[in-house]
């Protein structure tokens, strides 16, 4: 189970960093202010990658250490009241 964890962190991650790398390649070449003054946008383009990486990281780890907790919490209460019929703080469907 951790594995599709691991799967949604990772692409996550990834949607996070591409999509903010194609949005500072936009800006830089699109906008007259920053088009005019730069040569090349390749170096610029990579800073946004590498930065969006450590970004989209951090952002992942917290998501994931919240999606454990929840779980952690969930288990705990079906584990407490599992002889009053299961979990009492979530919906009966689950």
């Amino acid at each position: 189970m951790s594995k599709v964890g691991e799967i949604f962190t990772v692409l996550g991650n990834l949607f996070i960093a591409i999509l903010s790398t194609f949005i500072g390649y936009v800006m830089l070449t699109q906008i007259p202010h920053y088009a005019d003054n730069i040569v090349s946008p390749v170096f610029p383009t990579l800073g946004f990658l590498i930065v969006s990486l450590v970004i989209g990281s951090l952002f992942m780890n917290v998501y994931g250490m919240a999606v454990d907790s929840i779980l952690m919490c969930y288990i705990i209460d079906n584990e407490l009241n599992r002889n009053q019929g299961g979990a009492k703080s979530v919906p009966p469907s689950l």
